[in-house]
Parts: structure tokens; sequence; C-alpha cells
């Protein structure tokens, strides 16, 4: 299975004049939405991601969707209706990711690696996790390693938080949601973010691509 993953830097505030500019291109209700973020890097995050899914329609050759075409599951995760054009997005810290799929439904997770007091999270590990946690050399690492494989399956899955993560169990890069098996692989782009992508069959391939903000809109 081929997955193409497209991110972009959201480190530095884009302009005023240019955020305005970019942000008329899309829906009114997305503009609403956008501006109810209180933080610029929220606003920009929810802004780039919404680019990222259009530049997708573009590369993809789709020109009978739109980005004020997406629909949303009962869950809250957004698709579009009639055609195989399968994608999720996911931003932490400075970068905003999509991962798309032509055919099986994908999900993807990017949590930037900050310091944390493990048992703040019980509630999203197994038993046998948390002992995995205690006894590794690298507990932050595989904490998050852990939290991202399942919270990228979970978004694969669609159904969300829904279900809870300490009823989601992991087994060598294969997570079990619910009676649903979802294949993960760990994405290299910066040491201090882990970043996973998983999809309903297995990855035999991920390309990557660095999204260009001035190229689009030229």
């Amino acid at each position: 299975m081929l997955i193409e993953l497209l991110y972009v830097n959201n480190k530095s505030e884009i302009s005023k004049e240019l955020f305005n500019n970019i942000l008329i291109l899309l829906p009114e209700n997305e503009q609403i939405k956008i501006l109810k973020y209180k933080l610029w890097r929220d606003r920009q995050a929810r802004t780039l991601g919404r680019f990222l899914i259009m530049d997708l329609l573009k590369i993809k050759n789709v020109f009978d969707k739109k980005i004020s075409d997406l629909s949303y599951n009962n869950y809250g995760k957004p698709f579009f209706e009639g055609i195989n054009f399968y994608f999720n997005i996911s931003h932490s810290g400075d970068y905003v990711v999509c991962a798309f799929c032509a055919s099986e439904s994908v999900g993807v997770d990017i949590e930037e690696m900050k310091e944390v007091n493990f048992e703040d999270f019980d509630s999203i590990l197994t038993i046998e996790e948390k002992r995995y946690i205690y006894l590794s050399k690298n507990k932050k690492e595989l904490f998050y390693n852990i939290w991202c494989a399942k919270e990228a399956a979970l978004k694969a899955d669609g159904r969300g938080l829904s279900i809870p993560l300490n009823e989601i169990d992991l087994n060598h890069g294969k997570v079990f949601v619910k009676g649903n098996i979802y294949y993960t692989k760990k994405i290299e782009i910066n040491k201090e973010y882990e970043f996973i992508v998983a999809c309903s069959n297995e990855i035999n391939e991920v390309v990557i691509h660095e999204f260009d903000l001035e190229k689009y809109l030229a």
C-alpha cells in the first residue's frame, strides 16, 4: 500500500496580509471556525491543513471536488463523498501534516515530544504498556510511539476518541481497534517529533512531499 504525506512548517507566523489573503480562499464556514481559535499557531495550522487537502486535490487531478465539498462522519472525521480519496490531518508544534491514500482508510498523528508525567496519561495506556514504559531506557520515546500509533489508528478507523485509548492493543506494528486491524509506520522528519501513519492495509511505501504555500499560490 502506497501512502503519500504532505507536510508544512508552522514554526513562524505568516504576515497578517498573507494570512487574510489565503483565508478568503476558503469557504465561509471554514473561515468562521478558523477565526475562533485564540492562538495564531492554531489558526494557521487549521488554515494550512485545508491548503494541504486542496493541494492534494490538485496533485491527484480531482477537479470535481472543492474544500467546500467536505463532509463529516458522525465522529467528525472529514471526507469527500463519492470518490476514493482518503486523507487525514494532524498538527503539533512546528508541523502540519496530511496523509493520503487512494484506496484505503488512513490516519496520521504527529506529536512534539515534550517532557511528560506518565501518570497523567494512565487512561491511554494498558497495564502491559505501562510496564514496557517503566522498564524502557527511552521512556519518553516509547510513550509517544504508543500514543501516536493509537491516535493514528483511531483516526484511520474513523470513530475517534469514542473508543478509549486504553482499550486499543498494539503488537509489532499492528493496532487492534475493536475488531479492526491497522498497520502503522513511523516517519522521520525531526528527531524531536513522533510521527506515525496508519492504514487499514499493510504499508509498503511512503512518499513524502513538503508543501510550499508560495508555490501553490503562484
